[in-house]
């Protein structure tokens, strides 16, 4: 899967088209959306952590095995496992909030309208308007894009029929800043 973050130049005088957009959601999208956010946030974006549990892991058995020093060993597997509890802490507080959140909605659509001010969402489980400067970062993904407000705080916004302008003018939006 390929992943665009967006880092480009867009022209100032872009405006949005004010138009309202009904969006539809679906089950498979909304489980690959927190595949892609885990993948990226727990594995890619760790990677270091990874890399020095499989050192730990070879240390462990080339250096260690013969040891009797108990502590030592507690050492090296709190050293080993930590990157996988870390990303099971990750996948287990996103998955079953995100994909629970879906199942809840009567209908898997919402609307959505970007103007001057900011997005607004809203559905039958309720609605948010959210300011332009709180939006930090846009993952696009092929049927949708991952819309961040903190590290680890997003939405789905799957974008079948949203005009390429209003698109544009929203990455504008997140490189501005």
């Amino acid at each position: 899967m390929k992943i665009l973050l967006y880092r480009g130049t867009i022209e100032e005088h872009m405006t949005p088209t004010g138009t309202t957009y009904q969006l539809t959601y679906t089950i498979a999208m909304v489980k690959d959306a927190v595949k892609t956010f885990v993948w990226r946030r727990g594995v890619l974006q760790q990677k270091g952590m990874f890399l020095a549990s499989l050192v730990m892991t070879v240390a462990w058995f080339v250096f260690d095995v013969k040891s009797k020093s108990g502590w030592v060993d507690i050492v090296y597997v709190v050293g080993i496992g930590m990157p996988w509890v870390m990303l099971l802490m990750l996948w287990g507080a996103h998955y079953p909030n995100i994909v629970n959140r879906f199942k809840r909605m009567r209908e898997p659509v919402s609307t959505f309208r970007l103007d001057e001010q900011g997005l607004h969402f809203a559905s039958d489980m309720g609605s948010a308007s959210m300011v332009w400067h709180a939006l930090v970062d846009v993952w696009e993904c092929p049927d949708y894009w991952l819309l961040f407000w903190g590290p680890a705080t997003f939405n789905i916004l799957p974008i079948a029929g949203i005009a390429p302008a209003d698109l544009a003018y929203l990455k504008e939006r997140v490189h501005r800043g």
